[in-house]
């Protein structure tokens, strides 16, 4: 998806109970890497310039039977 001049990744996250965490929680640091590798994987075979071309990490989460949806915008952690 793009906003603008930046592009922006978007992780999508369901879970129907929280057995074993929410939806939020499975973007761990481990998870967000590999978000990054995968952006970075694609702005090259697209012809970008990954030190030019603004980008943004964001994660949709679904919770419950009730499917409540929430939008996490720049989740990336440091570090």
């Amino acid at each position: 998806m793009r906003q603008g001049k930046c592009f922006v990744f978007i992780e999508v996250k369901y879970r129907t109970h929280r057995h074993f965490g929410s939806a939020s929680e499975a973007v761990n640091w481990h998870k967000q890497q590999k978000l990054k590798r995968t952006a970075l994987f694609w702005l090259q075979k697209n012809g970008f310039s990954i030190d030019q071309t603004e980008c943004r990490f964001d994660v949709v989460t679904i919770e419950g039977q009730e499917h409540h949806i929430e939008w996490h915008t720049n989740i990336l952690v440091e570090g």
